[in-house]
């Protein structure tokens, strides 16, 4: 008796995207381990690296789904917005750091951006939870200074 095994179904395009990005975003974090940039004469900021793969993660986190259908259009432009954010935020990173108060709308919409695609993305794959949590402790970041005692921050 022979077994005929069926071929797997071809992976849909927003799948092998996020293979791609995945598998991207780890030869990306071995070659920065391994001092790679800096050695083919690349000057690059840490924060300029952390911009990009936090671009490149969320745009994950937005594209992956567990049913394996495409993703929604929404979440299509989610992603094109984290990939966007991390990418400005990498490449503007050293003019933004010498001078942030001379791009303070550009920083502003920037920061807002990014923090608002974070906490959806926290929202997203571990629950409401995390995301107020987080929410709790941004506010408690602003206003922490107008609390005395060992609650109060600098």
């Amino acid at each position: 008796m022979s077994v005929v095994h069926a071929a797997a179904p071809p992976a849909a395009w927003h799948e092998r995207a996020v293979r791609i990005a995945g598998a991207a975003l780890a030869l990306a974090a071995i070659a920065w381990s391994l001092d790679l940039p800096y050695r083919a004469g690349l000057l690059v900021y840490t924060e300029q690296f952390i911009a990009a793969m936090l671009g490149v993660a969320l745009a994950i986190s937005y594209a992956r789904t567990r049913d394996g259908q495409p993703p929604a259009a929404r979440r299509l432009v989610l992603a094109a917005l984290a990939l966007a954010g991390g990418a400005w935020l990498a490449l503007r990173y050293p003019a933004l750091q010498a001078d942030v108060l001379g791009h303070r709308a550009e920083s502003l919409a920037l920061s807002l951006l990014l923090l608002g695609l974070v906490i959806d993305a926290c929202r997203r794959s571990v629950g409401v939870a995390l995301a107020v949590v987080f929410a709790f402790f941004l506010v408690y970041a602003f206003v922490g200074h107008r609390f005395g005692g060992l609650l109060q921050t600098k």
